[in-house]
């Protein structure tokens, strides 16, 4: 339990910052009454783990991911907590981009953490079978 403890601590200040980090390991909400966080690629990993975090210190999370219809421990995530809300976002889809802009124009962001990703597959990335489509497509996403 000590060292999940120590490592959402230490997730936090290197994401965030050291004064975020503190106020989210002592359970206080930096100088706003109910601080909003946005975390893409939240169904899973490292994206869910500071979901579930922030979500269990209070913050507002808007928990982002391609598929929420499959999200299965995101959506099990958001049946503990209503601070949680799951939002549809494709972060190489201008048009998911922009709908999600759209939809909280005007409503201020504390913290976004730009999680989502992909690795590409080990098989592409040897040098033997090196995929330039493959390392693009990993570029373009990460």
């Amino acid at each position: 339990m000590i060292r999940i403890a120590r490592w959402r601590w230490l997730m936090a200040l290197v994401l965030c910052g050291s004064t975020l980090a503190t106020a989210v390991a002592q359970d206080k909400a930096p100088d706003q009454a109910t601080p909003v966080v946005l975390i893409t690629g939240s169904n899973r990993g490292i994206g869910l783990a500071l979901a579930r975090v922030y979500a269990d210190h209070g913050w507002h999370v808007i928990a982002t991911c391609r598929d929420p219809e499959h999200a299965t421990d995101l959506k099990g995530l958001t049946a503990n907590h209503a601070n949680v809300v799951i939002e549809t976002l494709d972060v190489v889809s201008q048009p998911s981009i922009d709908a999600l802009v759209a939809k909280y124009r005007g409503r201020p962001i504390d913290v976004l953490i730009n999680n989502a990703g992909i690795a590409g597959g080990y098989e592409g990335q040897l040098p033997a079978h090196f995929d330039e489509t493959v390392f693009e497509e990993v570029m373009h996403v990460n």
